[in-house]
């Protein structure tokens, strides 16, 4: 009778390169997942890459499930690595090391793996994987890599309980985890010319528990697709000051006019490390540049940015001068300047008009704006004990309030994500005890601009919102 609790099964990706060219500076990354065979697994996991399934033939994209026969699974734990070298070598190199590490990697852990199967893109790496396994891989000793061939052989022979595949998958075609071990490599190749000396490895083993949802949550003032800053003023007085937009995508220009377009200024009182931690870098790479900047919230929230800062450091991060833009693992840009020069001017003197509000509006206060209005009770509920309670519907897009301009009663649909943050980024501000205000700027008799103004009573941040190009009230007599 077999009495087994746990059956371990590794689904490792490797990846080899060389670069800037091959040969050139070599490495390797790994990635991969552990679970437990005999565990029944019904369904798929909602801690999951989007769209992709996790299963005992490693990842799955959902357009591809009719071409496999699988069941789901659930990791146990996870690893990323990145190898890097010293000296130069070959893409191939990197790849027969892939094996190697992987192979390595799974008798170090604290539970032992009976089956492991290998997934790479590299044909190379599986025939000498299968010359090895035949035996038959002395007969060339003057064969390209042969040291590295030997190295894999011992390896391999030293496998006394653990049984191991090769897969081959294709390079390139957004394979789930065939891409992350080729970020891997690349995070393996930047330290290979960091660390000219002696090697450096990174190797990082994860529980399972929300590896792909990383608990960052944003204040919810800045819970926006772009934020901006002007490195002169950013910082002051201990404070952080922000500019933000929320335009339809994330990838979208500053400058266009785009109907959906909100634009915000904040200031808070607490630094926003994974935030901040991106601007200390750009700004060190600009050196004395000061032009306005947008930085990519979305892209700060991937699994990427928030993890691997922690594991590899600032090596994830390369910036390029000509074009003045921060990437991530080389591919995107996840800070720039604004240019041209045109731009920037124009969207520096938008952020200054915002800003010059918010600070007449907090050396005034909100007497001066005499038809100003709070609109608290409006948004939310209060208790007797002070808590906060959103009273808008979850599909509101709008909530009217009731004005006197100019001596006229008037309704104004007050739009959310535009004259004001979003339903839900309010309903996240409950905590914070938020006063709220619209606040009307009369420019002639029947001309006015408007904004709202939200105050954080338990932190005391402050922000102030209008839309870019809807932010105006005409008045008929």
């Amino acid at each position: 009778m077999d009495d087994k609790t746990n059956k371990y099964v590794a689904m490792i990706y490797t990846d080899g390169s060389a670069g800037p060219s091959n040969p050139g500076y070599y490495s390797t990354g790994l990635h991969g997942y552990i679970y437990d065979e005999l565990e029944e697994v019904t369904k798929q996991q909602t801690d999951k890459p989007a769209n992709v399934y996790m299963t005992n033939q490693g990842y799955i994209h959902r357009d591809d499930i009719v071409k496999y026969e699988f069941k789901h699974v659930k990791p146990v734990k996870y690893i990323d690595a990145a190898y890097s070298n010293v000296g130069v070598g070959t893409n191939n190199m990197g790849e027969l090391i892939g094996v190697i590490k992987a192979i390595e990697e799974m008798t170090k852990l604290d539970i032992h793996v009976e089956h492991l199967a290998i997934y790479t893109d590299s044909t190379y790496a599986m025939s000498v994987y299968n010359h090895v396994i035949s035996n038959d891989w002395e007969s060339e000793p003057n064969k390209a890599n042969f040291d590295l061939i030997k190295v894999l052989a011992n390896v391999v022979s030293n496998i006394s309980d653990m049984s191991v595949k090769l897969v081959k998958v294709p390079a390139h075609t957004g394979d789930t985890g065939n891409e992350i071990a080729d970020r891997l490599a690349y995070i393996g190749r930047r330290l290979s010319t960091m660390f000219t000396k002696e090697p450096k490895n990174a190797v990082y083993i994860s529980d399972p528990k929300k590896y792909w949802k990383p608990t960052v949550e944003p204040h919810p003032f800045i819970n926006y697709r772009q934020l901006m800053y002007n490195k002169a003023t950013h910082r002051l007085n201990n404070k952080y000051l922000y500019y933000v937009t929320n335009y339809k995508h994330a990838d979208d220009e500053i400058g266009r006019k785009l109907h959906d377009a909100s634009f915000g200024v904040v200031i808070l009182n607490e630094r926003e490390g994974f935030i901040e931690d991106v601007v200390d870098i750009f700004d060190n790479a600009t050196g004395r540049l000061i032009k306005p900047t947008v930085v990519d919230i979305t892209k700060l929230k991937t699994r990427e940015a928030t993890s691997y800062p922690s594991m590899f450091g600032d090596v994830i991060y390369d910036y390029n001068h000509r074009t003045e833009a921060l990437r991530l693992l080389e591919e995107q840009v996840i800070a720039k300047t604004v240019s041209p020069p045109g731009l920037a001017i124009q969207l520096t003197n938008e952020m200054n008009k915002l800003i010059t509000a918010l600070t007449d509006y907090q050396a005034n206060g909100l007497a001066h704006y005499k038809e100003a209005i709070e609109i608290t009770q409006v948004l939310y509920e209060i208790d007797d004990k002070g808590k906060y309670k959103i009273v808008i519907d979850n599909v509101a897009k709008t909530v009217d309030i009731n004005v006197k301009l100019s001596a006229v009663d008037m309704t104004i649909p007050i739009v959310f994500g535009k004259d004001i943050i979003s339903r839900n980024q309010l309903k996240k501000l409950e905590k914070f005890l938020p006063k709220v205000y619209f606040v009307p700027i009369k420019l002639d008799s029947s001309y006015y601009e408007y904004f709202t103004v939200i105050e954080c009573g338990t932190t005391k941040d402050i922000s102030l919102w209008n839309s870019m190009f809807a932010n105006k009230i005409f008045i008929k007599k």
